[in-house]
């Protein structure tokens, strides 16, 4: 039986910017979770989150970002039964595949 309370986390996040013209600046952003809890397997989160921020006018900005995840021995949460669909998720102590989870896109204006 795990002992729920001692447990070791490890976060790291990195992001690195790159101004390519005045108007546009491309970004990648990653941050790795790692959490052990005293009697059972460590489990771990990776995300990539790769986006550029457009001036489209002087006061109109877009900013556009994606969320790709992989993770490894993390407990299945959620379901899709509800919605009519499916989704095939590994058991604990397996690792998913990087899978892209989200894709924001957001406008911005100044008055």
């Amino acid at each position: 039986m795990p002992d729920y309370t001692n447990a070791t986390a490890i976060v790291q996040f990195n992001e690195l910017d790159y101004v390519l013209y005045p108007w546009l600046v491309p970004g990648v952003r990653t941050e790795y979770t790692r959490t052990t809890v005293e009697g059972s397997n460590p489990a771990s989160l990776l995300r990539i989150i790769p986006g550029a921020a457009i001036l489209l006018r002087p006061n109109v900005r877009m900013v556009l970002t994606g969320d790709l995840e992989t993770a490894y021995g993390m407990p299945v949460t959620g379901s899709w039964a509800p919605a009519g669909g499916f989704v095939i998720a590994p058991g604990p102590g397996k690792a998913s595949k990087l899978e892209a989870e989200q894709i924001n896109l957001t406008l911005s204006a100044a008055f």
